[in-house]
C-alpha cells in the first residue's frame, strides 16, 4: 500500500513535467490591433485595402491612443493582410476588429464570399464583426481618424449599433449574413454609408441579392421594411404627415412608436404566376400630434385609417421597388420552399416574383395617446 502511494506521488509530480503550457499563447501587449478594414477595387482586377491599425502609447498616467491607415494591394484579403503582417513585423491581429467596409463599386461587381473567406476560416476571427457598404470609395470613410473625439473604428461600430435599434437597418454581422448569401429564397440588406463633409452617416440599407448589391433604400424605406418584417417592436418612432382640414395648418405631423408589429403572409402559388397577401397589425403609441384632439375615440379612428391608408401606400411601393431589383426581402421565396415546394422545383423565381401581385392590408390600434388623455 505503501508502495502505491509513493509511486502515485512521484507520479503527480513528473506527470507535469511533460505538459505543453500554453503552446498557442498570442498576447495581447505583443500584437498590432486592427479595428476597421475598407476595401476598395483597384487596378489590374486588384483590391486596395485600408487597415486601420490601433496604436497605444502611455505619458506618465496618460494613456493616448490613436490609427496608423497601412494600404495593400492584392488579390484577396488573406493576400492583402500579410503584406500589412509584413510591415509590422508579423503581429497583425483581429481580435479587436470590428467594421469591414466595401465600396459600392465592389459590392456591386464582386461576390462577397470570397471576401469573407478569410473571417469564416480563421478560428479567432471576430464573427459578430459588422459589414457595410459606402458610396463612392471605401478608403474615404477611414481617412477621417476621428469624428468628434471618437476614433473611427468605435465610431462606426456604435452609429452601427445604434441604427440598428431605432430600426433603421437590420442587424447582420459576419456570421448572420454567411447563410442568407446561399439562400435562394431570402436576400438580406447591410447598412449604407455615405460621407458627407466631416461626417459618415448612415443613409439607408444596401440591397444584397446573393452575394452582390443590387440597389439601395433610403432610411425610410429601410425602416418600413424592418417593420413590415416584423423586427422593430418598441424601438421605432414613424413620424408621418397627415391632411387635415384645420384652416391654420394644411398638414400636420403625427410621430408614433411601435409597440408591437404583426405581419402575416399568405400566398398563392402556380407554376408562373405568385399572388402575395399581405397583413400587417400594428399597435402604436402616439407621441407627437399637435390637433390634440385625442380624447374622442372618433378623432382615434379617424387618425388610425389615415394611417393605415399611408402605410399601405407606402408598402406597395417598396414592394415595387423590392420587384424591380429582384430583392426578396420578405422572405418569401423561403416560404415557397417550405409550404409550395413543388411549384418552386419548376418555377423560375425570381422571374416570377418580378411579376408577382401584392395585396397589403394594414391595420392600425392606437394603444396609448399620451398622458393627458
Amino acid at each position: 500500500m505503501k508502495r502505491l502511494k509513493l509511486f502515485l506521488m512521484l507520479l503527480v509530480l513528473i506527470f507535469p513535467l511533460f505538459l505543453l503550457g500554453c503552446w498557442d499563447q498570442d498576447q495581447l501587449k505583443q500584437a498590432r490591433l486592427v479595428y476597421t478594414i475598407a476595401l476598395d477595387q483597384a487596378s489590374g482586377g486588384q483590391l486596395l485595402g485600408s487597415f486601420v491599425v490601433r496604436n497605444t502609447t502611455s505619458h506618465t498616467q496618460q494613456i493616448e491612443t490613436n490609427n496608423t491607415i497601412y494600404y495593400a494591394k492584392g488579390r484577396s484579403m488573406r493576400e492583402m493582410s500579410q503584406a500589412v503582417s509584413a510591415s509590422l513585423n508579423g503581429r497583425l491581429r483581429v481580435f479587436k476588429f470590428r467594421v469591414l467596409l466595401l465600396s459600392e463599386k465592389l459590392a456591386r461587381t464582386q461576390d462577397l464570399y470570397p471576401l469573407l473567406d478569410s473571417f469564416y476560416r480563421e478560428p479567432k476571427s471576430p464573427l459578430n464583426a459588422k459589414v457595410g457598404i459606402v458610396k463612392g470609395e471605401a478608403n474615404e470613410v477611414v481617412q477621417h481618424q476621428k469624428i468628434g473625439t471618437t476614433l473611427i473604428g468605435e465610431y462606426l461600430d456604435q452609429l452601427i449599433e445604434g441604427e440598428e435599434k431605432l430600426s433603421v437597418i437590420s442587424p447582420q454581422d459576419i456570421q448572420s449574413i454567411c447563410p442568407l448569401m446561399f439562400d435562394p429564397g431570402e436576400d438580406f440588406s447591410l447598412p449604407y454609408f455615405e460621407v458627407k463633409g466631416n461626417e459618415v452617416e448612415v443613409v439607408g440599407a444596401a440591397m444584397m441579392r446573393g452575394q452582390r448589391m443590387v440597389g439601395s433604400l433610403s432610411r425610410v424605406e429601410s425602416k418600413l421594411l424592418q417593420m413590415m418584417r416584423g423586427k422593430n417592436d418598441g424601438t421605432a418612432l414613424v413620424s408621418l404627415a397627415i391632411p387635415m382640414t384645420n384652416v391654420h395648418s394644411a398638414v400636420n405631423r403625427v410621430s408614433f412608436e411601435i409597440m408591437k408589429s404583426s405581419p402575416e403572409i399568405e400566398l398563392r402559388v402556380r407554376r408562373n404566376h405568385l399572388d402575395v397577401y399581405y397583413k400587417l397589425g400594428l399597435k402604436i403609441n402616439v407621441k407627437e400630434y399637435p390637433p390634440a384632439n385625442l380624447d374622442s375615440p372618433k378623432e382615434v379612428s379617424k387618425l388610425n385609417r389615415y394611417i393605415e391608408k399611408i402605410l399601405k401606400d407606402r408598402c406597395k411601393h417598396l414592394f415595387a421597388k423590392m420587384q424591380k431589383h429582384q430583392f426578396d426581402g420578405l422572405g418569401i421565396g423561403r416560404q415557397i420552399i417550405a409550404y409550395h415546394n413543388d411549384e418552386w422545383k419548376h418555377m423560375n423565381y425570381k422571374e416570377v416574383y418580378t411579376h408577382a401581385n401584392f395585396y397589403p392590408t394594414i391595420h392600425v390600434e392606437s394603444k396609448g395617446n399620451g398622458i393627458i388623455y
